[in-house]
């Protein structure tokens, strides 16, 4: 049977109740919760894909894939979300693509988002390997732009 909303406030409360978790049910009825699409992860307000198929793409098909979910290639912000990421992808044979890349002519590491990275969380890697930054084993790697590699998107989570 299909149900008919006439307002929003119901929508939305029987919305919250579907989709958030059972912590986030105990809240008071008018607080918001946070939600990702579905296959992504929640962590710390954030959502995660990552890839698992079995093809890979380059470093710039990797971000326009992102772009094409409204998301981005992941960019590591803190040390929680360094650690929550190094959960999924050590100890595996596979490199994932992250929105790091070599700045020229200023030979700087930078997000895509045009900020450079924090060494207190993350060293600078080796751009004799390569301009474009993957995580593998834990650690961000260089490589070349063109090597084809899985990836991590990034996107904010949805209020409800």
């Amino acid at each position: 049977m299909t149900k008919c909303y006439t307002d929003l406030a119901n929508f939305t409360s029987d919305l919250r109740s579907k989709l958030c978790n059972t912590i986030q049910e105990n809240s008071p009825a008018n607080s918001s919760c946070q939600v990702c699409p579905a296959y992504w992860h929640l962590h710390m307000s954030k959502c995660y894909w990552w890839h698992s198929e079995k093809f890979f793409k380059n470093w710039n098909d990797s971000r326009d894939d992102c772009a094409a979910r409204d998301a981005r290639l992941l960019i590591i912000q803190d040390k929680d979300m360094l650690d929550f990421i190094t959960k999924f992808t050590q100890d595996k044979q596979f490199a994932y693509w992250i929105g790091l890349s070599l700045s020229q002519p200023e030979n700087k590491w930078m997000w895509t988002t045009g900020s450079q990275i924090d060494r207190n969380i993350i060293q600078e890697p080796n751009y004799d390997e390569g301009y474009c930054g993957a995580i593998r084993n834990s650690k961000v790697i260089a490589d070349i732009c063109s090597t084809e590699f899985r990836w991590i998107c990034l996107k904010d989570t949805v209020l409800i």
